[in-house]
């Protein structure tokens, strides 16, 4: 399944295309800083071990519910933060709706084994960029990092 992208630009990254010095692009960019979000530890577990492996980005938080989550967000400078839709508590809608609220412009992907278009606009409605299946993030990951981050890398808030 391709997962649906919403393509608005998110505050975090600034456009390059104002600048033509090959040095300006080359430092702004890094390696995305991923907030992970599931109440799953093995699934938490093994997305640290894995996706610094077949991605170039950094794990900077991992949270084990929405609220460890959101006071996360508050004390760190994340790029992305792919979090499990199916939380008990407060769930990545939720989580989304509050994160866009207190004005947070981080990429949000929601996370879940079961997505379709009719999570997919909730999503949206929610705040979050997208959403990915569990089973196929590699791929989906794959789909979006090069967008929102050029070469794996990210881009630097002005």
């Amino acid at each position: 399944m391709k997962p649906e992208v919403n393509t608005t630009p998110s505050n975090s990254t600034v456009g390059l295309e104002s600048s033509s010095d090959p040095a300006d692009v080359q430092a702004a960019i890094q390696r995305p800083r991923v907030m992970l979000v599931d109440d799953n530890d093995a699934f938490l577990s093994a997305m640290e071990l894995l996706l610094p492996r077949l991605f170039d980005v950094e794990i900077v938080v991992s949270a084990r519910s929405g609220q460890e989550a959101l006071d996360s967000l508050a004390r760190h400078d994340i790029d992305l933060a792919l979090v499990d839709y199916k939380m008990p508590g407060l769930n990545g809608l939720t989580f989304a709706s509050r994160a866009r609220t207190d004005r947070h412009w981080t990429r949000i992907l929601l996370v879940t084994f079961n997505p379709g278009s009719s999570l997919s606009e909730l999503a949206r409605d929610s705040g979050a960029d997208g959403v990915i299946n569990k089973a196929e993030i590699q791929a989906d990951l794959e789909d979006y990092l090069p967008r929102w981050f050029g070469c794996g890398g990210r881009r630097e808030a002005a």
